[in-house]
């Protein structure tokens, strides 16, 4: 982000690192979502006082965030996607976990039968 240096009237680069809650805001625009984000940064950040004993800045809770997601961005990106097909292979595992085989050939018409009567 481009920015003026007050004390030295230069401009300045921020980094995606000094983006601040603020600016975040702006950035991604409306006040509801700013809110209940806000509210959940918060929430969080009490959290970790609590939990921890260290107090930890909201750009700082907000680095560590985006740090995750971007560690871990297949994830985030496939949270976007309106379907989940193809299933993870953990997905695939588990469903093969407890297959076995009953010896007994099945056809369409055994299928069809149990399914529509």
């Amino acid at each position: 982000m481009l920015g003026i240096n007050p004390n030295e009237n230069k401009p300045t680069v921020e980094t995606p690192m000094a983006i601040s809650v603020t600016q975040l805001r702006c950035s991604i625009g409306g006040a509801d979502f700013h809110e209940d984000a806000k509210s959940r940064l918060e929430e969080l950040q009490a959290e970790i006082r609590l939990q921890t004993g260290r107090n930890v800045t909201q750009q700082e809770l907000l680095t560590r965030l985006i740090d995750d997601a971007y560690e871990s961005r297949d994830e985030v990106i496939d949270s976007f996607r309106d379907s989940r097909v193809p299933l993870a292979a953990e997905a695939k595992a588990a469903m093969r976990q407890n297959r076995f085989h009953s010896g007994v050939e099945t056809d369409e018409q055994d299928i069809d039968d149990v399914l529509y009567g």
